[in-house]
């Protein structure tokens, strides 16, 4: 039985090594509030694909999650802890509608 643990530890060690990006290229610096795609090559685990100051646009720093609906961002957060907020963000950084 001990024989079988190494065995599978190191197969998966193994794996985890053949598994691995070895090409990584340094992604490219977005200036803040740049939406979208950009035209990376060899983008790892992590790297950072686009920026938005939500907290700068709308004021509020309770930011709980993002979604994408195709054309408009929208942005749940918990301004004053009375009620919840959704932010509607165009994909150019303008906040175009907030409910209550």
């Amino acid at each position: 039985m001990k024989k079988l643990f190494f065995f599978a530890l190191a197969l998966c060690l193994l794996v985890s090594f053949g598994m691995a990006q070895t090409n990584d290229v340094r992604p490219f610096d977005p200036p803040a509030q740049s939406i979208g795609a950009n035209a990376h090559t060899g983008e790892g685990l992590g790297d950072l694909l686009w920026t938005m100051d939500v907290e700068g646009i709308t004021g509020d720093n309770r930011c709980l999650g993002v979604a994408f609906d195709g054309s408009n961002y929208w942005i749940t957060g918990a301004y004053d802890f009375s009620a919840a907020w959704l932010y509607e963000i165009a994909p150019d950084g303008t906040l175009l509608n907030t409910y209550y």
